[in-house]
This record gives structure tokens, C-alpha cells and sequence, in this order.
């Protein structure tokens, strides 16, 4: 039994294979066009060196918007907050709680200071949730979610 658990873990350990770059990298002459940030992290060496045009194409984001819009199509809105080192989470459940009762469902993301490489954007999901609530309900809604996490902080 001991030899069997061995040889199966020696073919698990051989078999897998690291994704090869190349699927994810088009090269087009001076240009190398890549589609994911981590493709795009590996790269920038190698074309800078090479005197090569690194471009990104976001196709993550592409497809958040695209799922936000289906999910707005169906009437699903939920209106996204960052989630910084200070926030608590009973802050989290009050402004929850509070905008519930208001049929708006809040929810909470990571989001961070540092900017991500080469152009890649972060939480496209979310910004284009905000973006159709923000129009469709107004901005002093947007303003009044910001308020009530405000108040609650000062409170607490």
C-alpha cells in the first residue's frame, strides 16, 4: 500500500505541467500582446531588453462588465464598498443592515492603494455595479451609504 500512495504521488508530481506563456502571449513583430497581469509580470523584462511594446489587453475586466451588465439586465444590483485595514465588521453589518431595510443590498471588496501593472484594473464587477446604482438611484444615495459608515465609526 505504501508503494502504491509513492507511485501515485510521483505520476501526480510529473504529470502536471506549468502552463505554458506562449497561450497566453501573442507576438505580433515589436509588439507583444499579452492577456492576463501575470503574463504581463513575466514579460516586462524580457521586452524591455528586447526593445519590444508590451500591450495588455484586460480581457478579465472585459468579462466582469460584461457579467455585471447580465446581472443588472436581471434586476440584480448590489452596491460594493471597499473593505480598507480599518473597517470593522460590525461596521460592515450595520451599513448592511441599515440599506437593507431600504431593499439595497450592500456587500464589501478588498481593494488596495497599490496599482496593478500594466494597465489591469481591479474589481470591474463592482465599479460597474456602483456605476448603474450611482445613476439609477442618484448620487445622494451613494453619498448616504458613505455617510452612514461615517457616522457609525465616529459612534463606535
Amino acid at each position: 500500500m505504501k508503494v502504491l500512495s509513492i507511485l501515485i504521488l510521483c505520476v501526480l508530481m510529473f504529470s502536471c505541467k506549468p502552463k505554458d506563456t506562449e497561450v497566453a502571449v501573442k507576438k505580433e513583430s515589436d509588439t507583444i500582446i499579452v492577456y492576463d497581469v501575470n503574463t504581463y509580470i513575466k514579460l516586462h523584462g524580457y521586452a524591455k531588453e528586447k526593445g519590444k511594446t508590451l500591450v495588455a489587453v484586460d480581457t478579465a475586466c472585459l468579462t466582469q462588465k460584461k457579467r455585471a451588465a447580465r446581472d443588472i439586465a436581471k434586476g440584480k444590483y448590489i452596491f460594493y464598498m471597499g473593505m480598507g485595514i480599518g473597517t470593522s465588521e460590525a461596521e460592515m453589518e450595520h451599513v448592511k443592515k441599515t440599506f437593507l431595510k431600504k431593499g439595497i443590498i450592500i456587500d464589501y471588496m478588498l481593494s488596495s492603494c497599490i496599482p496593478t501593472p500594466g494597465g489591469f484594473s481591479d474589481n470591474c464587477y463592482e465599479q460597474a455595479m456602483n456605476e448603474t446604482i450611482a445613476d439609477k438611484y442618484g448620487r445622494s444615495l451613494v453619498d448616504s451609504i458613505y455617510l452612514t459608515e461615517m457616522e457609525f465609526r465616529r459612534n463606535n
